[in-house]
């Protein structure tokens, strides 16, 4: 299902519901605190100059209307934790802070947008638009050197992956 703007409104909407029963209950059942858990919704991305440069760049699709709607995500307590870059530290990466390329059991060109709490890598997979979770590779210059054990499929597209974490944090509420 392609994501769109109303989608990606609704999935913000869906998560905070979520976050607040999560927390709600987080300290007692794992004895401290939580640490803050948001989606930042964006403000406007046609005045982002870091979504600007991204779709010069021609990054994505899924990932510029991604930046449409939502600025960033940090949920820390959920699941390993999972962190969605802004679209400024996402432009960083490409011009060198993180591997634009991988190679060994897959070959081509990434665009990491995320990590999660165990050192992994979400990224966009070339022009297909898969996301992966890239973990125990090597990387090198602009190339994340990587076995087919380092990667873990988190969905078709951004979409998918979004309906991950909705079900990570579904799960994570039932089990209370």
């Amino acid at each position: 299902m392609p994501i769109s703007g109303e989608r990606l409104s609704r999935w913000v909407d869906d998560v905070a519901g979520l976050l607040v029963q999560y927390l709600s209950a987080f300290e007692g059942k794992y004895g401290y605190p939580p640490d803050e858990n948001v989606v930042v919704r964006a403000e406007s991305a046609s005045l982002l100059p870091g979504v600007r440069s991204l779709a010069e760049m021609a990054v994505h699709a899924d990932l510029l209307e991604f930046y449409a709607v939502v600025e960033r995500v940090s949920l820390p307590d959920v699941g390993n934790g999972i962190f969605v870059l802004s679209a400024e530290e996402v432009l960083e990466g490409i011009q060198g802070l993180q591997p634009s390329e991988i190679r060994g059991a897959l070959d081509g060109r990434i665009v990491v947008f995320g990590s999660d709490g165990g050192g992994g890598l979400f990224a966009l997979i070339g022009e297909s638009g898969q996301v992966c979770r890239l973990s125990g590779g090597a990387w090198v210059g602009s190339v994340y050197e990587v076995e087919e054990n380092g990667i873990t499929s988190c969905g078709a597209n951004l979409n998918g992956f979004l309906q991950g974490i909705l079900e990570e944090l579904r799960d994570a509420v039932r089990s209370g």
